[in-house]
């Protein structure tokens, strides 16, 4: 009788993915961050020189450009798994698109700052998506719905703290 939910539920995640899509914009973030340290920017100069070059020089406007890419890579499908929410075969084939999209994109990102983002929000929509799969071949328990919601909450909430990081 619950299952009206598994819809919403994937209209929840697919929103969490519409607020990823803000993290193109320019972001001077990078530079703030080297003004905002310890006080003195010579520091983290020789760290920077001293570290691998792949992982410091990808700045965050780059790393955003990915994040991006990858959602919207797959904003056709998930426009299809919103205009037919109750097909749970195009719901769970957008969502596992997104979750490779997303897995691909955690690879490729080696700002610190995103990598951490993206990567929690990677393993909450991956999350989210087994949820929503367990759940479709039967009525779900009272404690599914809960941890659906608890996930649904928590993707949103990281897809707003990577809006935040990337605008």
């Amino acid at each position: 009788m619950r299952k009206p939910m598994i819809p919403t539920l994937a209209v929840l995640a697919a929103a969490g993915m519409f607020a990823l899509t803000g993290c193109a914009g320019p972001a001077d973030t990078a530079s703030e961050k080297e003004s905002t340290g310890s006080g003195s920017t010579s520091q983290e100069k020789p760290t920077k020189e001293a570290a691998p070059a792949e992982e410091e020089d990808q700045s965050v406007e780059e790393a955003c450009g990915i994040a991006n890419e990858a959602v919207s890579s797959v904003q056709g499908d998930l426009n299809d798994a919103m205009s037919n929410p109750t097909d749970v075969a195009v719901v769970t084939a957008a969502m596992e698109k997104v979750n490779v999209q997303l897995a691909g994109a955690v690879e490729e990102i080696t700002n610190p700052e995103v990598e951490t983002a993206i990567t929690t929000f990677q393993t909450q929509f991956a999350s989210l998506s087994d949820q929503l799969v367990a759940i479709q071949s039967g009525t779900p328990t009272q404690e599914q719905v809960t941890a659906l919601q608890t996930s649904a909450t928590e993707l949103q909430a990281s897809a707003t703290e990577m809006a935040e990081i990337c605008s």
